[in-house]
């Protein structure tokens, strides 16, 4: 088991990329919004 003050696991390597992704997309559209 773990002790109650240790702290939390470090999220996985995954998780930045997606949010740097997400994070391109939207300023991409927010620059260029999107002809519908």
């Amino acid at each position: 088991g773990g002790g109650a003050g240790a702290p939390p696991p470090p999220p996985v390597d995954l998780e930045p990329q997606r949010q740097t992704v997400y994070a391109q997309v939207n300023a991409r559209f927010t620059m260029t919004p999107p002809k519908l």
